[in-house]
């Protein structure tokens, strides 16, 4: 089964779409799939993320913020 990431963002946020791109990218070679959610969709998501979007967490942890870390999400997908 694969692992799910979950990317929390917003439309129009270059970031973000920077993240997703660099996601995708590792996509295949990785075997995870992304789940994304806007957080202005959620007034508690976007009072809790506003400032710190694109978010990448696996379940309940914060991978990264703003910039993907690629080692670290390297890393955290080899533990599993």
């Amino acid at each position: 089964m694969n692992v799910e990431l979950t990317i929390y963002h917003r439309d129009g946020c270059h970031l973000c779409e920077r993240m997703l791109h660099q996601l995708r990218s590792l996509q295949d070679e990785l075997d995870f799939d992304i789940r994304e959610i806007d957080i202005d969709g959620d007034p508690a998501l976007k009072q809790r993320f506003s400032a710190k979007i694109p978010v990448l967490a696996v379940g309940e942890e914060i991978l990264c913020c703003h910039f993907l870390d690629e080692r670290g999400l390297r890393l955290e997908l080899a533990g599993d």
